[in-house]
């Protein structure tokens, strides 16, 4: 959310006036989840599109990983 909210904070000095917008798309992988880089790339790209669909400038994240709050206050914004 740091992240997601420096974005939207920062200015370009040559278009000003242009607002910046990040939807970003979280995974994570244990060591005994066995899971392959290919598998968590790919729930990382679903969660992702899940941020795109949900009305972009949002963070959402895959399976078991919550965020207390997105953009819009709504709780829990899942994959």
């Amino acid at each position: 959310e740091k992240l997601r909210q420096a974005i939207a904070e920062s200015r370009l000095e040559k278009l000003p006036g242009v607002g910046l917008m990040a939807s970003i798309g979280v995974a994570k992988a244990l060591p005994e989840d066995d899971m392959t880089v290919a598998a968590l790339m790919k729930a990382a790209d679903a969660a992702l599109y899940a941020a795109k669909r949900r009305g972009r400038n949002r963070i959402c994240a895959e399976g078991s990983l919550v965020f207390p709050e997105a953009i819009d206050g709504k709780p829990d914004i899942r994959a």
